[in-house]
């Protein structure tokens, strides 16, 4: 009897334990490492509250050849133990701690015990044999790699693509086609690396498929097929949609558009394709938000926002960059507060910009970060100075390289949400944000935000442009810095008032240095979230890997993901999560 009313009490207490959370995927965040071999470090991040269940697990069927070794899992710091084969059918304290596979005849699921109930933070490490497989024409990734049916639905997924560590692996849009299948999101190129994005919630049937194609000669797989990848694409753009070719248009635009004649919707879309095709039009675009969506955000016409001078919240870069993501003026995908954060500390004098022998820019660091009040700058102060090594002066990839590891990467995605929540709870605080929507104070917030920028953008337009003093000015290029705008504005402020310039980009080396800097600082903020700034490669090169599948997001240049398609992809399946 004794034995009975422990077994209800302890049922009890799991359901006590359950119900006080509520499921959810926060985010996905995966990094793919390709070596020259074609095989792939797969490091996976699953921000997560557990609710339910004794174990997380990741479908991945279809693999074709490929295997999975060195299965590693972490919670936080600590490493699970891992038993090789896992038995699904045990309780909750006897997977804790412990990881495993199931094997499965055209795949295997990677699992691992839940432990407790509640928040968590995932990493799963893996090795895929075979990730990058060589056809006739091309060598080609295409693996689905966040899975449909997941125990909830993810609130926010990235996947990045990158060369791995020493490996002489080049890809950029001179190597490289990129395509995304299976969610609303983008396919961005940057400096050295791909990356595919959701725009947010994903759907309980959306996924991630990345699709990838080489030029011969970038790797040299260890895993060879007969035929040609062009009849792969075929096969995964069946279906496809993209919406690169009209998502300019807000909401209310399109329903109008979508209640009218058909002949007309054709028409204008023709024409807008043409103006596209013609003068880049909407190329490079940040996270959409729609008009109507940006006018209740700001609570009027976004043309009816005046210009104003005065700082945004006083100074405050990490609430003025949570308001400016929400109206889609700051990609949601890149954080470019480190860089204006940098921008700042070398006005401060807390870093100081030099040249090496070699005529190279470096940082060196004046004192401790005790020196700030501020916490998140003394933070990535104390970031940059680690990463510059014995000597303590940070020069050119040192912090890119720092920011590859495990533990260091942990430490960022740390310091990015911390940020994030510091500008919630000001915005809280001031009642600007009710339920996470802007408030009516949240909108004038929101409208001063707005017409900053605005005033940054146009100031060529302005009269008077010279009576601000220079301390001012210099932290409107901080902010310009947050805007991704600092070399325009710097440049205009130069052929504006040569004087004034010199005095506002004054850095101890030359004027021209100044270029220098933000390219650092831009350099930087980009290693901060692993995004670097999308590559300007035109996409109607000629060279031997030039306009081969057209243009746009059907000629793999990047741009919006399709929803349909991404058909004949490895890896993958249906589920995952918590059971």
């Amino acid at each position: 009897m004794r034995k009975f009313f422990a077994i209800l009490a302890g049922l009890a207490l799991g359901c006590t334990a359950a119900s006080a959370y509520e499921p959810a995927i926060h985010d996905i965040d995966i990094t793919v490492k390709l070596y020259d071999d074609g095989s792939a470090l797969i490091h996976e991040t699953w921000d997560v509250t557990v609710a339910s269940g004794t174990e997380w697990y990741l479908v991945r069927n279809g693999l074709d050849g490929s295997t999975i070794e060195d299965f590693s899992v972490f919670d936080g710091d600590k490493e699970f133990y891992n038993e090789g084969d896992w038995d699904v059918d045990r309780g909750i304290a006897a997977k804790t701690w412990r990881c495993g596979i199931v094997r499965k005849s055209n795949g295997c699921e990677l699992c691992w015990g839940v432990g407790n109930y509640g928040p968590h933070t995932f990493h799963a490490v893996y090795t895929l044999t075979g990730a990058v497989r060589a056809k006739d024409d091309y060598d080609y990734f295409h693996w689905q790699l966040i899975t449909p049916g997941l125990s909830a639905r993810p609130q926010h997924a990235r996947v990045t693509i990158l060369p791995g560590d020493s490996s002489s692996v080049q890809i950029d849009t001179s190597t490289t086609r990129a395509w995304g299948f299976g969610y609303d999101g983008e396919v961005m190129f940057t400096d050295s690396s791909v990356i595919f994005e959701t725009d947010g919630l994903m759907g309980s049937s959306d996924s991630i498929i990345a699709m990838l194609a080489f030029r011969k000669g970038v790797f040299q797989p260890a895993l060879v097929e007969s035929g040609n990848f062009t009849d792969l694409l075929e096969i995964a753009q069946k279906g496809a949609s993209y919406y690169d070719d009209y998502d300019d248009f807000d909401d209310e635009d399109l329903w109008e558009i979508l209640c009218s004649a058909g002949v007309c919707l054709g028409l204008f879309l023709y024409l807008k394709f043409l103006l596209k095709g013609m003068f880049g039009y909407g190329k490079n675009k940040t996270k959409k938000v729609s008009r109507r969506e940006k006018k209740k955000l700001l609570g009027q016409s976004p043309d009816d926002v005046l210009w104003t001078r005065e700082l945004p919240f006083n100074g405050n870069l990490l609430c003025t960059e949570y308001v400016m993501k929400k109206l889609g003026e700051i990609d949601g995908g890149r954080s470019t507060l480190a860089a204006a954060l940098i921008l700042r500390m070398v006005y401060n004098g807390q870093i100081e910009a030099s040249r090496d022998k070699d005529g190279k820019l470096e940082f060196r660091f004046n004192g401790d970060s005790t020196i700030f009040k501020d916490k998140m700058a003394r933070q990535l102060y104390d970031f940059m100075k680690e990463a510059s090594g014995s000597d303590v002066i940070l020069q050119d990839k040192e912090f890119s390289s720092w920011s590859k590891t495990r533990s260091n990467q942990t430490k960022i995605n740390k310091w990015l949400k911390e940020c994030e929540k510091l500008a919630e709870n000001f915005l809280d605080k001031e009642k600007a944000l009710k339920y996470s929507k802007f408030t009516e104070k949240g909108q004038q917030y929101a409208r001063e935000c707005y017409g900053f920028k605005k005033f940054l953008s146009d100031f060529t337009l302005i009269k008077d442009k010279a009576t601000v003093e220079v301390t001012l000015w210099q932290e409107y290029l901080v902010y310009a810095s947050l805007f991704g705008m600092a070399e325009k504005v710097a440049k205009e402020l130069k052929d504006i008032n040569t004087e004034l310039a010199e005095q506002v980009l004054v850095t101890g080396l030359d004027t021209t240095s100044m270029y220098d800097i933000i390219r650092m600082t831009n350099a930087l903020s980009r290693s901060i979230t692993h995004t670097p700034a999308q590559s300007f490669t035109s996409p109607y090169s000629t060279g031997s890997f030039g306009g081969s599948f057209g243009s746009g997001s059907r000629g793999g240049f990047g741009g919006h993901s399709s929803f349909g398609g991404g058909g004949g992809f490895h890896g993958g399946g249906f589920g995952g999560g918590s059971r």
